[in-house]
């Protein structure tokens, strides 16, 4: 409703024309239609140029430059008893509408190059009802330039300082900013009092936003600049008053950077945010209250580096909204994303010697881009603050871009022995870790490693050893290469268990035996039995074993789980999971890793890891023990003086496998058994007796605690296996690399599959908790041994 006391009048339509003004408070109208003035105490809207005043005439004056009007601050409730401002405006880039716009359109267009590469656009629209201009700031001074780019919204700003042929600091800032907020203003008035007041900004602010640094010396440099503004007047009318709206956007970016000796980095970040945010007018208590901003960053980074010394550099990127009614009532609203980068390259421990090896002397340490943002809002009534800027929001940091982490740690072994090295990574945030790009180096040189993760050492020198374990992410070769260092500690060389220059023959899975003369087969009995035993007179070489099921719920598959032997007459015994495993003369005694240990009567046991090799003396035999943590596997070696000459499961060793398979009262089986010949006669005529035994009992035990002669009490063989159960199992053995390409092939890929199928054993999984895993498969293939070693 228009008030009916107070006269108002448009100085235009009134016959002023347009004003001129220093001040905003006094007018100059040059061009007035003669005996036209507007009346003292009238409310006048004002046009200069694109923009108009609302102002209360207080005097009129004629002289030589024209109509001088002096005037004080007017109200729109002057004029208006109530009425309601509600207006929607999206702020568009005016550059790119600018050029897309067709003749036939009803719009204006005009374009405006200056001679420091700034550009100016501006859209009209009938009757002037509605005008978009737009200016794309490029300027160039002593330390500053800002280049536009060829996409819309494309600046380069680059700041330099200090710039001498010595030295010279710089610091370039490259970003393509898209901002389109639609502003949403009402207002409602009724007389002299406000009742409502609202302006929100919604839209999607995209960033790209490129930073880098250049600094031959320690320095640092910051600079403020303005990339574009945007302008929106609106005029529009309510019971008809002239209203005039104007709405601008303008972005700026404020970059610093700091260096503490030479480099030269470049990170680039996108970043896209959903964003609204606004005040509002509490009519109850006539404060403002802010809209806090809800942005939810979606974001992917890429970065290149050439580093050298550590920056730390910052990038403000702050669309600034103002929204003004006649320069009266005014709001600004700010959203500020910045993106933060730290770069820190370090020199390398033993820098020299990389550099030996082609490398350069630092590395990076520390490559942190993280992006953050700030909200801030204000509102002013005839340039006096009503609510000062304040920041009412910040984002979490949410980091974009780091450097994966490296580990290695050494061990120690002695000279020629391959010795693990275990490295790990952790990849980077948006960064992974190259696994491909992986080296290993080592100080001195008579040492070498290779391999990835886990690697493999040697040496042929005693020594202390640097190993240097390397790779990159997505920064690349030479600059972006991480190291981590350990040492490998190589003594001399131990005394190796000698092997006998006879036949070998051994058991293992559940059980498989392959006897001296290559003969294959399956034993599943429960019990005790002699696995060989020599013939020669004062020879009191034996090894026996102890068998028990797999499982209570296995009836046809068997494991070993115990191992004796008479060493030139010490007892040497081996029990799966007891502490300690090995049992000397019937004493437990625990045999640490890496240890040699002599017999009483001239023999030795040697351990390497899971690995018990014993040793007859004067080269007499050899049994290596091999625990597996489900069941151990037996490996007998003897030597030519006792082929021919030995007794047991595994053959005699005279060279014909066809009279491997015997009784104890030399029956000859041949080499196809059934499995009533086996179970019971073969199996029992092998059992020893108590006198015979030469294991270890705990109390109220003997030998016939752990015999079961009706086991096994069905026939495992692979194709007792149903279907489902052998094809999983024969996956998981091919797997593991067993394949059927040979004859010995053929009979591994069985026996692997009647492991695995019968026992649910995974190869890969079988030996857990042990951290170091490796089931060693004896493959005899044209009378030679063949070992697989699995590593999990």
């Amino acid at each position: 409703m228009v008030s009916t006391t107070t006269k108002f009048a448009e100085d235009k339509k009134l016959g002023l024309g347009s004003a001129t003004t220093q001040d905003g408070v006094v007018f100059t109208y040059s061009g007035a239609t003669p005996g036209v003035q507007p009346e003292v105490g009238s409310v006048l809207f004002v046009n200069v140029g694109d923009e108009m005043y609302l102002r209360r005439v207080d005097s009129v004056e004629s002289t030589a430059q024209g109509l001088v009007v002096r005037t004080s601050d007017g109200q729109l409730s002057d004029v208006l008893e109530t009425g309601t401002i509600d207006t929607q405006v999206t702020l568009f880039d005016v550059s790119e509408a600018a050029l897309h716009s067709g003749s036939g359109s009803g719009v204006k267009t005009t374009r405006s190059s200056h001679s420091d590469g700034s550009e100016h656009y501006v859209m009209r629209w009938r009757d002037d009802i509605f005008t978009a201009k737009q200016t794309n700031h490029a300027s160039k001074d002593n330390d500053v330039e800002i280049v536009r780019g060829m996409r819309s919204g494309e600046h380069t700003v680059r700041v330099k300082k200090g710039s001498t042929r010595a030295t010279e600091q710089s610091a370039e800032v490259k970003a393509t900013v898209g901002f389109k907020p639609s502003i949403e203003a009402k207002v409602r008035i009724e007389g002299t009092d406000i009742k409502e007041a609202k302006v929100i900004a919604r839209g999607e602010l995209r960033a790209e936003i490129g930073i880098s640094y250049k600094f031959e010396a320690s320095g640092s440099v910051k600079k403020e600049f303005e990339l574009f503004s945007r302008t929106f007047p609106l005029r529009y009318f309510i019971g008809g008053v002239p209203v005039y709206q104007l709405t601008t956007l303008n972005v700026k970016a404020v970059l610093s950077a700091e260096a503490s000796t030479e480099i030269n980095a470049e990170a680039i970040a996108n970043a896209v945010a959903g964003i609204e945010i606004g005040v509002q007018l509490n009519p109850e208590t006539k404060t403002w209250e802010t809209i806090p901003p809800t942005p939810s960053f979606d974001k992917s980074v890429t970065v290149d580096v050439n580093v050298h010394g550590k920056v730390v550099g910052k990038i403000r990127l702050i669309p600034n909204l103002q929204l003004e009614f006649y320069r009266v009532l005014a709001t600004d609203i700010s959203i500020e994303p910045f993106l933060t980068c730290t770069v820190v390259a370090e020199t390398i421990g033993h820098a020299d010697i990389l550099e030996s090896h082609g490398y350069l002397k630092t590395q990076l340490t520390q490559f942190d881009v993280d992006l953050q943002a700030q909200a801030f809002i204000g509102v002013s009534l005839f340039k006096l603050p009503i609510l000062k800027k304040t920041q009412i929001w910040e984002s979490d940091k949410w980091m974009l871009f780091s450097l994966p982490k490296l580990s290695a740690s050494g061990g120690s072994g002695e000279v020629n022995e391959s010795i693990t090295l275990s490295a790990t990574t952790e990849d980077g945030k948006n960064n992974p870790f190259n696994d491909g790009s992986i080296k290993w180096d080592v100080d001195p040189k008579e040492g070498s490693a290779s391999g990835g993760k886990p690697g493999t050492f040697t040496a042929g020198k005693e020594g202390t050893y640097t190993v240097f374990f390397s790779g990159h992410s997505r920064l690349p070769d030479p600059f972006g290469r991480q190291f981590a260092m350990a040492d490998v500690t190589v003594g001399p060389e131990k005394e190796k268990p000698k092997k006998p220059d006879g036949p070998k023959a051994s058991t293992n899975g559940d059980p498989h035996l392959y006897t001296f003369d290559n003969l294959a087969y399956d034993f599943q009995a429960e019990g005790e039995f002699i696995l060989a035993k020599s013939t020669v007179p004062n020879d009191s070489f034996e090894v026996q074993v102890r068998q028990k099921p797999w499982s209570k719920e296995q009836t046809g598959v068997a494991v070993t789980q115990g191992a004796a032997m008479n060493v030139a007459g010490d007892k040497v015994g081996f029990y799966l999971k007891q502490k300690p495993v090995s049992h000397i003369n019937g004493i437990p005694q625990e045999l640490p890793d890496g240890s040699i240990t002599p017999l009483p009567q001239g023999g030795k046991i040697f351990r390497k890891g899971l690995l018990y090799s014993i040793v007859w003396p004067n080269g007499g035999g050899l049994v290596e023990v091999k625990d597996n943590n489900w069941g151990f596997l037996v490996s007998t070696y003897i030597s030519k003086t006792q082929a021919g000459q030995l007794i047991g499961l595994l053959g005699n060793g005279d060279g014909d496998r066809k009279n491997d398979l015997v009784m104890r009262d030399g029956t000859p089986l041949g080499t196809k058994i059934s499995f009533d010949t086996l179970y019971p006669n073969y199996a029992n005529s092998w059992r020893i007796t108590q006198q015979e035994s030469l294991f270890d009992y705990a109390p109220g035990e003997t030998t016939e605690t752990f015999t079961d002669r009706n086991f096994p009490r069905v026939l495992s063989k692979a194709n007792g296996l149903s279907a489902e159960q052998r094809a999983n199992a024969e996956q998981v053995c091919r797997a593991a690399g067993i394949t059927d390409i040979t004859d010995a092939g053929r009979i591994l890929l069985e026996d692997c599959i009647l492991d695995v199928g019968a026992t649910k054993m995974d190869l890969l999984k079988c030996c857990q908790p042990i951290q170091k895993k490796v089931l060693t498969l004896l493959i005899h293939h044209h009378r030679h041994w063949v070992h697989r070693a699995l590593d999990n």
